[in-house]
């Protein structure tokens, strides 16, 4: 029975992923601080040259986070915007599901 639960996953999104003006954005001021990967050598803050570089080490992170529940993933999303945005995204699958399904 417990090999069932380590099929699921729980997530929790933090503030660095946002839905701002119909767009899913990365803040990383809002990355947590103790985390390490957006360090270059002889640097100690990032640099706005590196934002590109930054927004995509965030999405990739939460793209990979997302798939690793075999059965399901559990999500908590800290910015409002983004969770419904995503309620609504993920209500259109299910209802594209039950069409083709019916068909």
């Amino acid at each position: 029975m417990i090999c069932a639960y380590l099929s699921y996953r729980f997530l929790i999104v933090g503030d660095d992923l946002l839905y701002r003006e119909g767009k899913v954005i990365t803040d990383y001021t809002r990355h947590p601080k103790g985390s390490g990967e957006f360090r270059r050598p002889h640097q100690r803050k990032p640099t706005p040259e590196d934002s590109d570089i930054i927004d995509q080490l965030i999405r990739n992170t939460y793209k990979v986070l997302f798939t690793r529940g075999q059965k399901g993933l559990y999500l908590y999303i800290m910015d409002e915007a983004l969770r419904e945005y995503l309620k609504t995204e993920i209500q259109k699958i299910y209802d594209m599901q039950a069409i083709l399904r019916d068909n």
